[in-house]
């Protein structure tokens, strides 16, 4: 066998091997989509997409989910704890309070809520989050006064939390 015939046998090898592999790694992203309840598509619109809250949706005024709605609308942070990004936009937004009530619903206890939030905390509350459909955490859905959800995001970063806090207190005023 010369060396052009074994190179070539080696190289048709690999691809093979490369195919295999691209092909188990496309099937777990599949299931790792489909345990996300995402189809992969983008969603229309701005906010939440398949995975989260729906936009527009008014919380109930009676059982597990009206301890949700803030007075007068407000904030709804979903975090867990010792989760660092959570912690971190917890502080964010007790140095730049949002507009009206701040709820947190965490799935641990509420330690890492500071006090200078003034939040109402709603602790070991992981059925809520699965209720909501919270992708992750941490998770800001803005409720208006009626107790509809009007915005939610998934902070990237400081930044990301500061811009969104602006756009959210301008769409409160521009309502009332």
């Amino acid at each position: 066998m010369s060396f052009t015939t074994a190179a070539l046998i080696v190289a048709w090898l690999a691809i093979v091997v490369l195919a295999f592999g691209f092909a188990g790694l496309m099937t777990q992203v599949s299931e790792m989509r489909k345990a996300l309840g995402q189809s992969g598509q983008d969603a229309p619109g701005h906010g939440a997409g398949p995975a989260g809250p729906s936009i527009g949706l008014a919380l109930p005024t009676s059982g597990d989910l009206s301890a949700l709605r803030p007075d007068g609308g407000g904030v709804i942070a979903f975090v867990s704890p010792g989760c660092p990004s959570c912690a971190g936009v917890l502080q964010d937004l007790a140095a730049s309070p949002p507009r009206g009530g701040v709820v947190v619903v965490s799935t641990g206890d509420c330690g890492d809520v500071p006090d200078s939030l003034g939040a109402v905390c709603h602790p070991r509350a992981g059925h809520l989050l699965t209720t909501m459909r919270v992708p992750a955490t941490p998770y800001l859905v803005s409720v208006d006064a009626a107790g509809t959800i009007t915005d939610s995001i998934l902070p990237l970063d400081h930044d990301d939390l500061a811009h969104w806090l602006t756009h959210d207190a301008a769409r409160k005023d521009a309502r009332s």
